[in-house]
C-alpha cells in the first residue's frame, strides 16, 4: 500500500496541496486498487492450504498490472514530482 501510504502522509503533512481533478481521481483509484489487493491477499493468506494453490494470483496480477499502469511504474514521490514538473 505504498501509493496509500505516501499520499496519506503528503495530505496529513501538507494539506491537499492543490491536486487537479485528474489527480485526485488517480489517487482515489491507487487507494481503491491497493485496498483491494491487500484484501485479495488477505484471502489468499487465510485460505492458504484449503484453496487452490494458484487461484488467486490471476486476480493479483490484475490489479498489480492496473496499478502500474496508473502510475507508469514510477514510485510514489516520482510521480508527485512528475506532476510537479507538468503544471510549471
Amino acid at each position: 500500500m505504498q501509493y496509500t501510504k505516501y499520499f496519506s502522509g503528503v495530505i496529513r503533512n501538507h494539506g491537499s496541496l492543490n491536486f487537479s481533478s485528474d489527480q485526485l481521481k488517480l489517487i482515489m483509484n491507487l487507494i481503491h486498487l491497493e485496498g483491494k489487493l491487500e484484501g485479495v491477499k488477505s484471502i489468499q493468506s487465510r485460505f492458504k492450504g484449503m484453496d487452490p494453490k494458484n487461484r488467486y494470483d490471476l486476480m493479483i496480477n490484475s490489479i498489480d498490472d492496473q496499478i502500474k499502469s496508473l502510475t507508469m511504474d514510477l514510485l510514489p514521490g516520482d510521480l508527485m514530482k512528475k506532476w510537479q514538473l507538468e503544471s510549471n
